[in-house]
């Protein structure tokens, strides 16, 4: 008669180690899911800060430009900001200044300027608020097109 007990000894041992194994790798991809989420969630909220951050500098442009009757520019074209002695208007909001290159600065976050639309050299009309803001690496520019009818 064959004695039992030693034809199954050992696989207690064996089926410990394969549930530890299975359980070793369910967690290790439940930890590398839960990680990719939290990448995921950091990257959508830096991306929507930097949406709004951008939105806000369009609607501070857009109510100064209300304000001062379409005469708010920072910069002649997309390029060529405006030099003293013309006249930069100072921000009225609070946390905006304007930067070195003739930019408003949003708090150190965004920037924004506004400038007359040129199609092959000559004016549309039309006024420009470019606004651009950075949050950690995320970037989001917004320009946004003011159809009032100014003169240069």
């Amino acid at each position: 008669m064959r004695n039992h007990k030693k034809e199954t000894r050992g696989i207690a041992l064996v089926t410990v180690l394969m549930i530890g194994v299975i359980l070793f790798i369910s967690t290790g991809a439940y930890l590398n899911s839960s990680i990719n989420q939290a990448r995921n969630a950091t990257r959508l909220l830096d991306r929507l800060s930097s949406l709004y951050i951008a939105e806000k500098g369009i609607a501070y442009a857009g109510c100064e430009e209300t304000a001062a009757n379409y005469n708010f520019l920072t910069h002649y074209n997309q390029t060529n900001r405006i030099q003293p002695p013309d006249a930069v208007p100072v921000p009225t909001l609070s946390g905006v200044s304007i930067d070195q290159s003739g930019l408003y600065n949003l708090s150190g976050k965004g920037t924004v300027k506004i400038y007359p639309e040129q199609i092959g050299g000559i004016s549309t009309g039309v006024l420009i608020i470019h606004s651009q803001s950075t949050v950690d690496g995320v970037t989001q520019i917004i320009e946004q097109r003011l159809g009032q009818v100014f003169s240069l």
